[in-house]
């Protein structure tokens, strides 16, 4: 099923039509996903703690990139160990094929409407890392009003 039903863009003209919907749909250019990781949660059991994750409970831990209809362009299911989001990320097969530019992403281009480059990128939430190709929102303490926005539009 995975051949089927998860396609992640190869090409950059794929990736830049990814872009172009989540510009489209939500306003923000250059997106080339949304990723979130879950811990959820599994019964347990003697044969299940391989499993127990860093809250303290049982759980097998998922992360996943989603398009702008909400289909998934990346997942990797069943990481064991105490691992964050963020831990999660940084040992994953999409972080490694990042770091070495194997998945083709456009090279950073002016924003729409005026004369910033900017690179494509994924979107997350604060737990993960920031880093030229992966935007997280400003941290929630005396943020000013561009950065309010921009947490909003996150």
């Amino acid at each position: 099923m995975k051949k089927d039903l998860l396609k992640t863009p190869s090409t950059e003209e794929k990736w830049r039509t990814k872009a172009h919907n989540f510009e489209s749909k939500w306003q923000f250019p250059h997106c080339l996903g949304a990723l979130d990781g879950k811990h959820p949660y599994t019964a347990s059991s003697k044969k299940w703690q391989i499993y127990h994750n860093y809250k303290a409970r049982f759980s097998v831990i998922m992360m996943a990139a989603v398009d702008v209809n909400y289909k998934f362009i990346y997942a990797s299911v069943g990481t064991q160990d105490r691992v964050s989001d963020a831990g999660l990320f940084a040992h994953s097969d999409l972080c490694k094929a990042m770091d070495q530019g194997l998945l083709n992403f456009p090279l950073r281009e002016p924003l729409p409407n005026c004369d910033i480059t900017m690179p494509y990128m994924f979107l997350g939430d604060e737990a993960y890392p920031l880093r030229p190709n992966f935007m997280k929102p400003y941290p929630y303490r005396q943020m000013d009003h561009s950065q309010q926005v921009l947490n909003y539009r996150l």
